[in-house]
């Protein structure tokens, strides 16, 4: 008896290797694959403008990579006692302004200082629709709870996506350095504020224009997080408490698959290393006062510091 289906399993002309440096973009599925590496100590930087999860907001965010004057500070507004930036995430809202632009400014230049040696791109899209603020025109990547009036709600046809996507490679290739490699998904994650109805067209128009623009490009290729969760996967039991997010156990389903197919299988040993490192870090003592536990600290710490000078690329 077959109680699952599996997806074929995706095969890539190249590996991620250690030595590249690695920029993951896109909705909070991306930020979950961002953290699992950058555990692992890859050189990984996730999303300079925090969560994104459609196509034109990151294309915003790009290209605000290519000078430290591209970012438009004119667009930050206070919302009662908060400063906040429509192309950014609320975890860059600050009370005094000053401090907002600072967090914004030191996102993008820790952004901007990886771009000449970027190899590898992550995008992840999580929808189709976008909002448009009546004031400036211009689509939005955080509402910030501003009221409803302020915005109109479209969604972008796959032209407009597919040129979003043109418009990121085209930005980042020319600040690189390097032959960048190009990994798109489509995220697992429902948007069902939209309705279940609508959050299947937008991520259809997703799935069409990504495989469209993957086509296109020979140093682009899909990776099937959405397939790998919404059928192979398919089961509540693989989702959180709000029916809508992967579980942990999905996110981990989704990683072995990453791990499997696109991460250096000769680098397998290192990996190892560092898990099992990691996993004695996050160890919780019974009594942590202890001398025995504060011998045990002191082990692990030699143990970071040895494999930090045996694997001295390691992001650790």
């Amino acid at each position: 008896m077959i109680n699952f289906t599996h997806i074929k399993t995706p095969v890539f002309p190249f590996s991620i290797h250690y030595s590249d440096t690695i920029l993951s973009l896109g909705s909070c599925f991306s930020v979950n694959m961002a953290k699992k590496m950058g555990t692992l100590g890859y050189k990984i930087h996730q999303n300079p403008s925090g969560i994104t999860f459609n196509a034109a907001s990151l294309c915003s965010v790009v290209k605000m990579l290519q000078s430290p004057d591209s970012l438009h500070t004119v667009d930050s507004q206070q919302i009662g006692d908060i400063w906040s930036h429509p192309d950014f995430h609320s975890t860059f809202n600050h009370p005094n302004l000053a401090q907002h632009r600072q967090l914004i400014e030191d996102s993008l230049a820790a952004a901007r200082e990886q771009t000449p040696e970027l190899s590898v791109v992550l995008i992840t899209l999580g929808t189709a629709y976008v909002y448009r603020s009546t004031t400036t025109d211009r689509i939005v990547n955080n509402c910030h709870k501003r009221p409803s009036i302020e915005f109109e709600k479209e969604l972008m046809t796959i032209p407009e996506i597919t040129a979003a996507l043109q418009d990121i490679k085209t930005t980042l290739d020319a600040l690189s350095n390097k032959k960048i490699q190009y990994i798109l998904s489509v995220s697992p994650v429902r948007h069902i504020k939209n309705g279940l109805v609508e959050d299947r067209l937008s991520k259809s128009l997703l799935l069409v224009a990504v495989h469209q623009w993957v086509q296109d490009h020979s140093q682009a290729h899909y990776f099937p997080a959405y397939e790998m969760l919404t059928d192979q996967l398919r089961d509540y039991r693989y989702y959180g408490n709000d029916l809508i997010h992967p579980s942990p156990k999905a996110v981990d389903a989704v990683f072995d698959l990453l791990e499997s197919t696109l991460l250096d299988p000769d680098e397998a040993d290192i990996r190892s290393a560092v898990q099992q490192l990691v996993s004695k870090e996050n160890h919780r003592a019974l009594f942590p006062e202890s001398a025995a536990h504060q011998r045990f600290l002191a082990q692990v710490a030699e143990e970071r510091r040895a494999l930090g000078e045996r694997y001295p690329f390691l992001g650790l």
